[in-house]
């Protein structure tokens, strides 16, 4: 594991880092093949840094978008990743919009719908799955994604997308990438904010036998970035 590199700075400089860091990534993607796969989550990284993408250089043409979880509900459903980034993004760039890849399109049966997502996935990255760009975001109880700490699906290796049944926040089901898909990654960046953020940082940052999966992602990924306020930075 290589350390993470740290950014912490007010909200407004998180943003523009964020957009830059965006920009390199789909320029340096498009230059050497072709296209920019670039993972997103929902929740407060999603509400923060989507936003200013639209002003973006990215050659929102040539991009592939994918979700790095999402809870098991309908697109109309308020608590909808897919629908939040619509709102927050992708509504707003029209016909020159990015291709949006859905993890949700049925709500009837979750490992069906959890082994399609899996198929969208492998056309896009390919058989060996790799995402220029993953944004993710940290829960106070150090998840990343839909992968809680102490669950079977931090341990799948055979799958890149896995149904969550008992999530400790509704609603309890879920899919999720895959913690090995997520840590091949080209670059992964984690953004954090608030002070309900400390205390899982700075054990994932400096504890090497911590268990929290956003610890264990930092373990097996050599390109992370960590975009931290200064209140989620304050114990490292």
């Amino acid at each position: 594991m290589s350390r993470p590199t740290i950014v912490v700075a007010e909200l407004a400089g998180l943003v523009e880092d964020f957009a830059a860091r965006a920009e390199r990534a789909a320029a340096a993607a498009l230059a050497t093949r072709g296209r920019f796969t670039f993972v997103i989550p929902g929740g407060s990284a999603a509400e923060k840094l989507l936003p200013r993408l639209s002003r973006s250089a990215i050659d929102w043409s040539r991009t592939d978008i994918l979700y790095s979880d999402e809870r098991f509900v309908p697109r109309s459903d308020p608590d909808s990743s897919a629908s939040a980034s619509a709102r927050l993004l992708f509504d707003g760039l029209g016909t020159k919009g990015p291709r949006v890849h859905a993890m949700v399109e049925r709500t009837d049966d979750a490992d069906a719908t959890a082994a399609a997502y899996a198929e969208r996935v492998r056309k896009t990255l390919g058989e060996a799955p790799v995402a220029d760009l993953i944004l993710l975001g940290i829960g106070e109880d150090g998840h990343i994604a839909s992968l809680f700490p102490k669950r079977a699906s931090l341990e799948v290796t055979d799958r890149t997308v896995i149904v969550e049944r008992d999530s400790p926040k509704p609603p309890p089901t879920r899919l999720t990438l895959s913690l090995p898909l997520l840590a091949r990654g080209r670059e992964v960046v984690i953004a954090a904010f608030g002070a309900g953020k400390a205390e899982p940082l700075h054990a994932v940052v400096h504890d090497p036998g911590c268990t929290l999966p956003a610890a264990r992602l930092l373990r097996m990924c050599d390109h992370v970035t960590l975009l931290l306020d200064p209140a989620a930075a304050a114990k490292l």
